[in-house]
């Protein structure tokens, strides 16, 4: 028999919860962000409050905890990247648009929505309003052993078409998955699905590249390899990914789930759900979809 779950107090957040994460390092803490601009870390076991960490001047959208840069990355509508320690310290926040940054400091910046870490390239994707930024994670190895910390973000442009245009204009880009076979799928209010990978054209192709570097934004790390559009008769509200067939699974205001195969083909839907679908999960241990509505 399953135990009774450990119910957070009612006074966690003052607002609606929109992120939660954990430190896979240390398994017993749970993290939850929130409209109220603060990121709380419980102990998992008992309930408990451990830290409130401050620094968002808008409500944060994302968690995530990246094993590999022993650091926690949190995301929000004032447009700001922060880096968090184990232990709670802030070592850092990047603001797509602030500065200048290979050119993408002249690009208007804009509420955050999502994060993914490529661990291949080693980039943290942050989502916006039809944007994706792409920050370099920059450690310097010796202050790491020393610190056990993340020095920096630093911005190196903007995922874009060959004319620089962003890849979801149309509205918030809802999901980055980032795959280890080294292909990134990004999906958006736009009702599109966006399949990005190593750039092959483009080193060969100055016209290509002086397109982008005159956009403002930067050249792309990554280069758009396909796009599957109107996948839904409504926006597209979330999304998973299954590794064992390297399915994209998405959801929708128009209260169906749909599956699509890595060359763009869908394969499967699922209808029956009486409102739009809210968030979908893959578990690998079962093969299982979970969705809920």
């Amino acid at each position: 028999a399953a135990e009774a779950p450990t119910v957070l107090t009612a006074s966690a957040h003052a607002g609606a919860a929109h992120a939660v994460d954990c430190n896979p390092n240390k398994a017993h803490q749970a993290l939850t962000a929130a409209v109220d601009g603060l990121i709380k870390c419980w102990h998992a076991d008992s309930g408990d409050l451990v830290r409130t960490l401050t620094h968002h001047a808008g409500w944060v959208t994302d968690l995530l905890y990246v094993p590999k840069a022993r650091a926690l990355f949190a995301c929000s509508a004032d447009g700001c990247v922060s880096i968090w320690t184990s232990k709670g310290e802030n070592i850092g926040s990047e603001r797509p648009g602030a500065g200048d940054h290979t050119g993408a400091g002249r690009a208007v910046m804009g509420p955050l929505s999502c994060l993914a870490h490529d661990a291949r390239r080693n980039l943290l994707l942050a989502g916006g309003f039809g944007v994706v930024w792409a920050f370099a994670l920059d450690v310097d190895t010796a202050d790491r052993a020393r610190d056990q910390r993340l020095q920096m973000l630093r911005l190196v442009g903007m995922l874009s078409d060959d004319h620089g245009r962003p890849p979801h204009a149309d509205g918030p880009v809802r999901k980055i998955i980032s795959t280890d076979s080294g292909k990134v799928f990004t999906v958006g209010s736009d009702r599109q699905i966006r399949v990005w990978d190593t750039l092959h054209k483009v080193s060969g192709d100055a016209a290509v590249a002086a397109r982008r570097r005159k956009s403002g934004y930067g050249e792309s790390p990554l280069e758009c390899v396909s796009t599957v559009s109107n996948c839904h008769s409504g926006a597209i509200s979330a999304c998973t990914y299954d590794p064992d067939n390297n399915w994209i699974i998405t959801g929708s205001f128009d209260r169906r789930v749909r599956v699509w195969a890595s060359d763009s083909k869908q394969i499967l839907q699922v209808g029956g759900f009486s409102d739009t679908l809210t968030g979908l999960c893959y578990v690998a241990d079962t093969k299982m979809i979970w969705m809920c509505s």
